[in-house]
């Protein structure tokens, strides 16, 4: 099982909050535990701090057509 971290974007009015995983350069941030994804999610709380955007760690899975 790997996770990702989700990030749920709150704005004043309800109908836009935008939703999706994280990613960086291109690349959903996936790991291979929920440890790591949570070590992860702290390190980008201390640096990053915004009151409308909520990150959580999610299980990640891909839908392959």
């Amino acid at each position: 099982m790997k996770y990702g971290i989700w990030r749920t974007r709150y704005t004043r009015l309800i109908k836009n909050t935008f939703e999706g995983w994280l990613f960086i350069n291109g690349q959903p941030l996936i790991f291979e535990s929920e440890i790591q994804a949570l070590n992860e999610l702290k390190r980008l709380e201390k640096m990053i701090y915004d009151a409308n955007i909520k990150h959580e760690v999610k299980k990640y899975c891909e839908v392959v057509k």
